[in-house]
């Protein structure tokens, strides 16, 4: 009698039976970065957002800064958090407006920081190149 994923079979396998499946194929990852983005809200905060990557480990957490006009960097996250998007609420009357923000990965001294450019509306515009020919 040969068991396999709760069936039985009494003498020869039936024909294609294969009692080891076959092992999985590797998967192809793509090669992304933390895909930061900043959008301007209509109340004036900013709406920040990035991508947690599969090769960041499981306690994986952020440190957030604001880069402002006058050259300054502040550090928004008192503490990293672990979460992947934060509203920052900006002053907006102030003399040095933040024109830029960058998160980190905390904890590492690979000194790999993402930084992004604040986006005026809440959408980006993405021009299309159409193939010649195409309909």
């Amino acid at each position: 009698m040969l068991m396999a994923a709760g069936l039985s079979f009494v003498g020869a396998a039936p024909r294609g039976f294969n009692a080891y499946p076959p092992a999985a194929a590797p998967v192809q990852a793509e090669r992304l970065g933390r895909g930061l983005v900043a959008v301007a809200q209509p109340d004036g905060r900013i709406f920040l957002s990035w991508r947690l990557l599969a090769s960041d480990p499981a306690t994986a957490s952020f440190t957030l800064y604001r880069h402002l006009g006058n050259g300054q960097k502040v550090k928004l996250t008192s503490q990293p958090t672990t979460r992947t998007n934060w509203l920052d609420k900006v002053d907006v009357s102030s003399n040095a407006p933040a024109v830029a923000y960058s998160v980190e990965l905390a904890g590492t001294k690979s000194g790999l920081v993402e930084q992004a450019a604040i986006w005026p509306q809440s959408f980006l515009r993405v021009p299309l190149r159409i193939p010649a020919g195409a309909p």
